[in-house]
């Protein structure tokens, strides 16, 4: 600007906060009854005047049977620029699967001379689900030293009734090649076993390509679940690198091949 008296600051005469979509993060992506809890991370931004003046946040949380209850209020000091707070917020495996929704508002309190009132406060919906499967064993990067590898799963709820579970392996991302093997399980919440057999055991065990294990939870109407959870397989190591990922035909997986100890890892 170079102190040119044409040009004049954009000043305004009270602050404006604001909090919007963009500035809300809500981890993980994909929640489940497995979780302990999930994070709310608000952000808040002041498009006015700059005030010495202790503003409320609050966040309210509905729950699926409609009750409404306040999760989080605290003060926080007047917003020079931008602000934030990341609440991490319970789950009860019991009362919480199905719709959650939250509702975060700056200036609860309403105390503050804003120039606009109306953009305090956003609502987003979370779903929680009850019945995403896991991979359990082998674990994340483990050395299988031996054939006849047993695949291990389980269940976020081990209550859950009886269903289909389908656990496919591959050694394409798209799960299309004729090596494909597939096997329906039915099963009851908890541990979920599948031993892929002599044949593909031996496969995993000297082939040095990448074998890709897809669990998927399968309706009554035999339709898959819109989520599932995959390992890798490499020649003794497993590596459970994708998880929960929405089922779309041009999904894109980024590998990164890592050479340690005589073996060739896929990682995400």
């Amino acid at each position: 600007m170079h102190g040119d008296p044409a040009i004049k600051l954009n000043g305004q005469p009270k602050p404006d906060y604001v909090i919007e979509e963009q500035l809300l993060k809500i981890t993980p992506g994909f929640i489940s009854i497995a979780e302990t809890g999930f994070d709310v991370d608000a952000k808040f931004i002041n498009m006015g005047k700059a005030v010495d003046q202790d503003i409320a946040v609050e966040i309210k949380r509905q729950y699926p049977d409609g009750s409404i209850v306040t999760a989080f209020k605290d003060t926080i000091p007047g917003i020079r620029y931008i602000d934030s707070v990341l609440v991490t917020l319970p789950i009860d495996p019991n009362r919480d699967k199905g719709l959650n929704r939250i509702t975060i508002t700056i200036d609860a309190d309403g105390v503050v001379d804003e120039m606009y009132e109306t953009n305090n406060s956003i609502t987003k919906d979370i779903f929680i689900f009850e019945d995403e499967i896991r991979p359990i064993y082998p674990q994340d990067h483990a050395i299988v030293n031996r054939q006849n590898i047993k695949l291990v799963a389980s269940t976020a709820n081990p209550f859950t009734a009886s269903k289909v579970y389908r656990m496919e392996i591959d050694t394409t991302e798209l799960f299309n090649s004729s090596f494909k093997l597939t096997q329906n399980i039915t099963s009851s919440g908890g541990i979920i076993e599948y031993v892929p057999g002599f044949h593909l055991a031996t496969a995993l065990f000297i082939t040095g390509e990448c074998h890709r294990w897809i669990l998927q939870a399968l309706r009554p109407n035999g339709i898959k679940h819109h989520l599932f959870t995959s390992q890798e397989v490499m020649r003794g190591i497993i590596s459970h690198i994708f998880t929960s990922i929405p089922i779309r035909g041009n999904r894109e997986f980024l590998l990164i091949q890592q050479t340690g100890n005589g073996f060739t890892i896929c990682a995400q």
